[in-house]
């Protein structure tokens, strides 16, 4: 007898390319079943969140920041394009709507209001997929089997932005997600 399918949530970065291609993979996997999922909330453009945009952009540099932004737009523009084929990559919003996936928007992953989201659902296992929040360890222990990271650089040697291009710049001979 087939065991049924492992419980997972999600957590992921709406407009990140890494994130799409991750969920679109785990749901044709007919070993799990995504039962949830958990967005970044990005930043407002109010007169707040542009406050912090700008100290981010302060702190990393303008040029640093324009790549960013343009990176954005690009994996954007791809996403996009995915929806003129949609049997290839569909993004989450409509993954959960087709799915009805329960959907969390969260600016802050371990603040109660998302704890009770995640242990509500009662996961066994948890994938933060390019999540731009740091898990503490009360979120990381949620799921029954653990939390799985997936992000661009090996941590804790290669965090943040641009892992890529830090990890060419130190000529480090291998790196990885």
């Amino acid at each position: 007898m087939k065991p049924p399918p492992l419980k997972i949530v999600v957590l992921y970065n709406s407009g990140h390319l890494g994130s799409t291609i991750l969920l679109n993979k785990i749901m044709r996997m007919p070993d799990y079943e995504v039962i949830g999922l958990i967005r970044a909330t990005p930043i407002k453009l109010d007169q707040k969140g542009l406050k912090r945009l700008q100290s981010h952009w302060n702190k990393i540099g303008w040029k640093l920041s324009l790549l960013l932004a343009l990176q954005s737009i690009i994996q954007s523009l791809i996403t996009l394009f995915a929806l003129a084929f949609p049997k290839r990559l569909r993004p989450a919003w409509r993954l959960s709507s087709k799915n009805n996936i329960p959907t969390h928007n969260c600016r802050n992953i371990n603040e109660l209001n998302s704890i009770d989201f995640i242990k509500s659902l009662q996961p066994d296992l948890m994938i933060s997929a390019y999540f731009p929040q740091i898990l503490k360890q009360e979120v990381i222990a949620l799921p029954r089997l653990g939390t799985l990271n997936l992000h661009p650089g090996w941590l804790p040697s290669f965090q943040g932005a641009m892992v890529y291009f830090w990890a060419l710049k130190q000529g480090v001979p291998r790196a990885g997600v």
